[in-house]
């Protein structure tokens, strides 16, 4: 029981890799899906899936109550640690829907009581900006000129009481320090450098017709629906466009990739056929796409806030200087141009990327860091 944790919702395929560290360090560690996780995100067979049966609705919310607390019940009598991503109400049981409790203690989550009562340790992973701040500190990060939809502060007040109130740790990625909550940054993204190694063999089924432009990769997974559900641009795709455009019409030897429906598992092959990647404009972070793919040895384009740039060097002093480009919105054609036309430039990026990767993506270092972290609560 001692060393033993259950990731509740995988955070793509980092969850995965910890998975398997963490087992060959010792530990009981499994994995939980959840009935609402993608399919196509899944990078690996999970331990525990919730399989939904179809039928009258009022049966299907009988099984998914059942489903719930009978998971629950078995991951509290077999696992010390609980490794919620992306919110740690996955198992609620209803208490924001009763009105007199709502009223009276709206952050109560009695699944959560039952961890702290059995002396279980929550730990929580946010899945980005929008659970790591009040909506009015993200609006400052270029989203409301976008006329990106923010989130309820009323809802992310309770948020944070209940992160406050159950969390035993809360991770940071070392990007954003939280006005919310104290919390834990370690270099959690991990990379297996086998499976992303820029000397993959790209299966037959999934390689791309030969050209010669230079081909410059953009992905948004689940576009139309993260665009329906923030009524906004929230990674620049439309400048990254523009610019590709604008760089087709002069005459650049470029051609535009963009993928929005690609399984995790196979994504990689997508990313080795690319010679540029751009991720993101807006927000000014970094996430999975860009770090797959320097350390698949490409140049990556991202904003690099300024300010969250100095506080991951204060986290983590050794990883300065960052691989990636640095471009806004503003300057992403003159950005996106310079790489394209110098040569020697990108191909130091990518030599450079991959290097950055092979140093800081390490599973065996950084989740050895992770245990040692647990061991301490």
């Amino acid at each position: 029981m001692k060393n033993s944790i259950i990731f509740i919702s995988p955070d793509y395929h980092c969850s995965f890799f910890y998975r398997n560290e963490l087992r060959k360090l010792g530990w009981k560690a499994d994995i939980y899906v959840p009935p609402d996780y993608p399919a196509l995100m899944l990078f690996d067979r999970p331990d525990f899936i919730y399989k939904p049966i179809t039928g009258i609705p009022w049966l299907l919310k009988a099984h998914r109550f059942f489903w719930r607390t009978r998971f629950f019940l078995f991951i509290l009598f077999r696992y010390r640690y609980h490794f919620y991503y992306c919110g740690i109400d996955q198992f609620n049981f209803g208490e924001p829907k009763i009105p007199l409790l709502r009223a009276i203690d709206p952050s109560f989550r009695i699944h959560l009581w039952l961890s702290r009562l059995f002396g279980r340790k929550v730990i929580h992973l946010p899945s980005g900006v929008p659970d790591e701040e009040m909506p009015e500190e993200v609006e400052k990060l270029g989203n409301k000129e976008e006329g990106v939809k923010t989130e309820d502060p009323e809802r992310m007040k309770i948020w944070f009481d209940i992160l406050r109130r159950y969390a035993d740790i809360n991770l940071g990625y070392g990007h954003i320090n939280s006005s919310q909550y104290k919390a834990t940054h370690i270099k959690y993204k991990v990379l297996d450098m086998k499976i992303f190694s820029p000397d993959i063999e790209i299966p037959d089924r999934l390689r791309l017709p030969p050209t010669k432009n230079l081909r410059v990769l953009h992905s948004f997974m689940f576009s139309k629906e993260r665009l329906e559900k923030y009524e906004g641009n929230i990674k620049g795709t439309k400048y990254i466009q523009e610019a590709m455009d604008r760089l087709i019409d002069e005459g650049y030897p470029v051609e535009y990739m963009f993928f929005d429906r690609v399984p995790a598992n196979e994504y990689r092959f997508i990313q080795m056929q690319a010679d540029i990647v751009v991720e993101e404009l807006i927000r000014g972070g970094w996430g999975s796409t860009a770090l797959e793919c320097i350390a698949l040895g490409k140049p990556v384009i991202t904003y690099v806030r300024p300010e969250w740039e100095a506080f991951y060097y204060q986290c983590f002093p050794e990883t300065r200087p960052f691989p990636f480009i640095n471009a806004n919105k503003f300057d992403i054609y003159d950005v996106l141009k310079r790489v394209v036309v110098d040569e020697d430039f990108r191909k130091t990026r990518a030599k450079e990327s991959r290097a950055w990767a092979e140093k800081h993506l390490d599973p065996v270092a950084n989740v050895k860091a992770f245990s040692e972290i647990l061991l301490k609560v």
